[in-house]
């Protein structure tokens, strides 16, 4: 389920995307120059971890369909 704080979800979203814990945080909308603390800090969080792994999940989900699709 998505998280209630918007830069929470936008960070999840951008660490399943691959970028590192400072990058999303920056993505995020934390601040750069405080990016890696906030992205640090946020991997700890149990909701925000909960969250990249149900978006992980449902990622890999997708990727087996889409490549079953491609076998046609």
């Amino acid at each position: 389920m998505e998280l209630d704080n918007e830069r929470e979800e936008a960070f999840a979203r951008a660490i399943v995307r691959g970028l590192t814990n400072r990058d999303a945080a920056a993505a995020a909308g934390y601040s750069k120059k405080t990016a890696s603390a906030a992205g640090a800090r946020l991997r700890k969080n149990e909701r925000v971890e909960q969250r990249i792994a149900e978006l992980t999940a449902h990622a890999e989900a997708v990727a087996v369909l889409l490549e079953g699709d491609s076998e046609k």
